[in-house]
């Protein structure tokens, strides 16, 4: 894909990872609400354009909690990956549902700390 061609849902994808209760304890860097609000624009932009959409949770059952409802109301048929792994690209399940197959761009948007 040139640095010129226009973002399609033919040639991108969006992976929304972690936007769990526990995971908005780490947001330093920016005003938790506005995190809140802009997931679910993009999610709805997503959605909109018909952009392939992968929605992923880290330790759901044990720690962090269930992936935002104002997001997988969005989303109703989709699977929701839950990980053990931090790295969403670490987990073979993820990889493996992930829809960006050779020459796609990706636009992977997570909820947490930001390493200093």
């Amino acid at each position: 894909m040139s640095k010129l061609e226009m973002l399609t849902p033919d040639n991108s994808a969006i992976a929304l990872i972690d936007y769990q209760p526990a995971m908005y304890q780490g947001v330093q860097s920016h005003d938790r609400l506005v995190v809140f609000n802009n997931i679910q624009v993009l999610a709805r932009a997503a959605k909109l354009f018909k952009i392939p959409t992968v929605l992923t949770t880290v330790a759901k059952d044990s720690f962090s909690g269930p992936f935002m409802p104002e997001v997988t109301e969005l989303f109703p048929k989709h699977n929701i990956i839950d990980r053990t792994s931090m790295n969403s690209w670490l987990d073979p399940n993820f990889r493996r549902q992930s829809p960006l197959p050779a020459g796609r761009s990706s636009s992977s948007r997570g909820c947490g700390p930001r390493p200093a």
